[in-house]
């Protein structure tokens, strides 16, 4: 009877796609935990950059920056805690954290 079959394989697609939104989910929650856990290591390493812990050049090839570009994150940052002004992370993280970085060996 084709309408048994039919309805079999609505059934069957529903369940894959119940299956496919849990994994979904579980994907989005582990990409912001990899954004949250990538932001904190991308601050520390600017903050060991500017305490001398970590070089210039290990700093801007890890993300990918130019000296200039390197030099104005840099220079914010300082200018920020000089004068006990706010540090514009979503600038920071949105210039060291490109989907690139954050996605390592993704097809192009």
């Amino acid at each position: 009877d084709s309408s048994s079959i039919d309805l079999d394989h609505v059934l069957n697609h529903m369940e894959v796609l119940h299956h496919l939104e849990k994994l979904s989910n579980t994907k989005t929650r582990e990409q912001l935990k990899l954004y949250k856990d990538r932001r904190l290591q991308a601050r520390e390493h600017l903050m060991y950059l500017m305490e001398g812990k970590m070089t210039a050049q290990d700093f801007r090839k890890q993300y990918r920056l130019s000296e200039e570009d390197s030099k104005s994150l840099t220079k914010h940052v300082k200018l920020c805690m000089e004068m006990n002004e706010d540090i514009r992370w979503d600038l920071v993280f949105h210039i060291l954290l490109s989907l690139e970085h954050m996605v390592p060996n993704m097809p192009t």
